[in-house]
């Protein structure tokens, strides 16, 4: 099986390459995932994706995800959270792909950030955040969005 996958090459850190793998083995040093799926579902799924917020009122701000294959195999993912307008002090839900996140307040001025990581090595980071494509959805109080390749 050859697959031209400069998307995917490049992801991992590696040089961009003709990645031929015979049936029943798997290469050194690509996660086996990376050769079973295909090319163009990893590609959409891994990377950057943002999501703007935005509300009917003045609430608004954005969401970002970005998750990466380390050298060793591992996932790291990273999502954040930045939002304006808010009542000072309000508690705001946050919720990705329906599940509730957790809360943050806004601050004096109406603003309020959240950063969460998981995987990779950093013994602080959480076990797991949920995969997140292009299209899923993210609310932080009343504003809303779809996230979006970046």
């Amino acid at each position: 099986m050859k697959t031209t996958c400069t998307i995917l090459a490049a992801h991992l850190g590696l040089a961009a390459s003709i990645i031929a793998v015979p049936a029943g083995h798997e290469m050194v040093g690509i996660p086996s995932a990376c050769i079973e799926a295909p090319c163009a579902a990893l590609a959409a799924k891994a990377g950057k994706l943002e999501a703007p917020l935005a509300s009917g009122g003045s609430l608004k701000g954005k969401a970002a995800y970005t998750e990466e294959v380390l050298k060793n195999g591992k996932i790291r993912q990273k999502l954040s959270f930045e939002i304006q307008g808010a009542i000072p002090g309000v508690k705001l839900e946050i919720t990705v792909k329906g599940a509730k996140l957790g809360q943050i307040t806004a601050d004096s001025l109406g603003r309020a950030k959240l950063e969460l990581k998981a995987g990779g090595d950093d013994p602080g980071a959480l076990k797991s955040l949920p995969s997140l494509v292009a299209g899923d959805a993210a609310t932080v109080g009343g504003a809303s969005g779809r996230f979006a390749a970046k």
